[in-house]
């Protein structure tokens, strides 16, 4: 498999805004303040644990500790770019 350039990755994290990724996953957020809150799909939450700050493009799960940009993530599967181009194939 071909890797991503490094400018083509930050490209992403400039262009493609987090919210989106989550709405096109079929996440449902609520506004909480100046961030975003919803379910986590990285792991099995039952409580709004997922937390998006659209101005600085970030997120946080307070649940599986896992957060980044758009296309980070300490786990592969916590990629929201990866997961929503995957859930998109299927």
């Amino acid at each position: 498999m071909a890797r991503i350039s490094d400018d083509e990755l930050d490209r992403l994290k400039r262009e493609v805004a987090i919210e989106r990724l989550a709405a096109a996953r079929g996440l449902l957020l609520k506004p909480a303040g100046k961030n975003l809150l919803g379910l986590c799909p990285f792991h099995d939450d039952h409580e709004p644990s997922l937390s998006i700050d659209p101005t600085q493009n970030l997120w946080h799960c307070f649940g599986c500790q896992q957060g980044g940009s758009g296309n980070s993530g300490n786990r592969g599967r916590c990629n929201f770019i990866h997961q929503t181009a995957r859930s998109s194939a299927i």
